[in-house]
């Protein structure tokens, strides 16, 4: 029982996280990336789903396909950092 709790949820976050990875490729489509190296080029052509039986998807690394969590993540902290500063300077304003 346990197990199969266990197994649901990361078949729920792996789901997830290939969402993410939707629409980070997405958001990067619609700008061109100067400095992405080929290896992150080939990369965001890609695409993943939760039939990747591959570990390395969930482990964030600098290549292969550990990169995919490390991009999402850093997008995700910079989007939220954004939206931050965007908030203390309306603050600022009032």
């Amino acid at each position: 029982m346990i197990a199969e709790v266990f197994s649901e949820r990361i078949e729920k976050g792996v789901s997830s996280l290939c969402e993410l990875w939707r629409c980070f490729r997405k958001f990067y489509e619609t700008f061109d990336v100067p400095d992405a190296n080929t290896n992150l080029r080939t990369l965001l052509e890609r695409d993943i789903d939760i039939d990747v039986d591959c570990l390395s998807l969930l482990i964030p690394d600098s290549q292969g396909l550990g990169l995919t969590v490390g991009l999402v993540v850093r997008f995700m902290v910079g989007k939220q950092n954004d939206f931050i500063k965007q908030f203390e300077e309306l603050m600022q304003t009032r």
